[in-house]
């Protein structure tokens, strides 16, 4: 009784001991999960952003197309002699630049 109780208590020992140093190996790997985490979230969030920038797109697509239209749009209005369209179409598109002058696209 006396010797399994020893050999009992020194596979108890050696049990924790294995546990000791499997508990130091994952506890050096957190740090490493975290920053991996950390990329991960930014990531997450950048992919969100553009998602969303997507999603606008998608539902400003015919306002889009109509202003991308509009300097066809002038040049045919011109060409078939309608001057007075033309220039109502022209006056649109120069109060689109004054008012969305931040825009790159739209300055003149």
């Amino acid at each position: 009784s006396f010797v399994s109780t020893a050999q009992c208590s020194n596979e108890i020992r050696q049990s924790f001991d294995g546990l000791e140093g499997q508990l130091s190996s994952v506890i050096d790997t957190v740090p490493e999960l975290q920053e991996t985490l950390h990329c991960c979230t930014k990531l997450a969030a950048t992919t969100s952003k553009l998602r969303k920038e997507a999603n606008i797109s998608i539902t400003k697509h015919p306002q889009l197309l109509e202003i991308l239209e509009l300097p066809q749009l002038i040049d045919t209005s011109i060409r078939n002699s309608y001057f007075e369209e033309g220039l109502e179409l022209h006056s649109f598109v120069s109060n689109l630049a004054v008012k969305y002058s931040d825009i790159p696209i739209i300055q003149m």
